[in-house]
C-alpha cells in the first residue's frame, strides 16, 4: 500500500500545488505528480510526512496533515485501490495546506530532492492548482485533487 499528498499552497492570494518530477521506470519516461511513496510496513501518517520531507524538503507538523479519505468518507477503512484489477494496492490520500510567501515558493521552484540511494532523482514544480489536472495527468494526482475538491465542496 501506499501514501499521496497533495501540497496546497497560498500564496498572495492564490492557491499553488507542490509537485515532483521524476522518472518512473513503468512508463519508460518522466512524470509530473504529487508526492508518493510506498508504506513497506511503516504507519501511513508518519510515511506521508516522510515523503514530504523527502521529496519537497518540507517539514510538516502531524496535526496539520487532513487524511482525505477519512475527510470525505471516499476510501475511509483502506484508502483507494488505483487498478483493481492489476494490483492490491491502496492508497491514502492526505492534504497539507501552507501558506507562503512569494519567495518561500520561488525557492521550492526547481529545488532538487530525492534519496540518492534510492535512485530518487526529483525537481519540484510549483503549479497553480487550477492547472495541476492538465499538468499532471497522473491517477493519484487526480484522485487526490477529486478528493480535494470533495473537501472544499463541504467547506472545510
Amino acid at each position: 500500500d501506499s501514501v499521496a499528498i497533495l501540497v496546497a499552497i497560498r500564496c498572495e492570494g492564490d492557491v499553488y500545488a507542490a509537485l515532483v518530477r521524476q522518472f518512473r521506470v513503468p512508463i519508460g519516461r518522466e512524470i509530473l505528480e504529487i508526492p508518493a511513496g510506498t508504506l513497506e510496513g511503516g504507519e501511513v501518517v508518519g510515511k506521508a510526512l516522510e515523503e514530504i520531507q523527502q521529496e519537497l524538503e518540507l517539514t510538516i507538523k502531524r496535526e496539520d496533515l487532513v487524511d482525505l479519505n477519512a475527510a470525505t468518507g471516499i476510501g475511509a477503512e483502506h484508502g483507494i485501490p488505483p487498478s483493481p484489477g492489476g494490483c492490491d494496492e491502496h492508497v491514502r490520500f492526505f492534504m497539507v495546506r501552507q501558506s507562503m510567501s512569494r519567495a518561500e515558493l520561488n525557492a521550492l521552484q526547481g529545488r532538487l530532492t530525492g534519496v540518492l540511494e534510492e535512485g530518487e532523482r526529483i525537481t519540484v514544480e510549483i503549479a497553480k492548482m487550477e492547472n495541476v489536472a492538465s499538468l499532471a495527468p497522473d491517477g493519484k494526482t487526480l484522485m487526490a485533487l477529486y478528493l480535494y475538491n470533495r473537501l472544499l465542496e463541504t467547506d472545510y
